[in-house]
């Protein structure tokens, strides 16, 4: 009777259920942080170029409209017209000719800074942007940039752009 008691114990013990073995928890992966894909030499000027464009242009809207931001948008008109001659010079002698022309991106903005009803809020919504936008831009290249040739002229380009900055305040 024992045995069977014992038995019948086992048995029982044998068909108890049991919590589910959970596999152990993989920490998640680290997080890396990543910096934008490097531009080809021509990109670069690309985007700097029409980003020069669109802050000269603006201005440009802005002075022939507005006498009171006249000064402001001349002193940032002019400084992205040196900062689009530098890259003309550079892109020449990598022998990539800076186009005239916005970017499709640009070339909107310019186009909604021209129909605005706020003309002097939007514009320095629009400077604001650009610039830091430029900053950011130029301060990449300038660090990680493909080619030697360019890479001083973002590095000029940046300071210029951070120049530009308090001339709107």
């Amino acid at each position: 009777m024992r045995k069977l008691v014992l038995f019948s114990a086992l048995l029982i013990a044998g068909c108890a259920s049991r919590p589910p073995v959970r596999p152990p928890i993989a920490p998640p992966p680290p997080v890396v942080a990543t910096e934008p894909p490097l531009l080809s030499p021509a990109d670069y000027l690309a985007v700097s170029v029409s980003r020069s464009l669109l802050l000269v242009r603006a201005s440009e809207l802005v002075a022939q409209r507005l006498e009171a931001r006249s000064a402001m948008a001349a002193g940032i008109a002019e400084i992205h017209r040196g900062i689009a001659a530098q890259l003309n010079l550079a892109g020449r002698r990598l022998n990539l000719l800076p186009s005239a022309r916005l970017l499709p991106a640009d070339a909107a903005r310019l186009a909604a800074l021209a129909r605005s009803d706020q003309l002097d809020l939007d514009y320095l919504g629009l400077v604001r942007v650009a610039l830091r936008e430029c900053v950011r831009h130029e301060a990449d290249y300038g660090r990680r940039g493909t080619s030697p040739t360019l890479r001083p002229v973002a590095r000029f380009a940046q300071g210029a752009c951070e120049r530009s900055r308090p001339t709107f305040r």
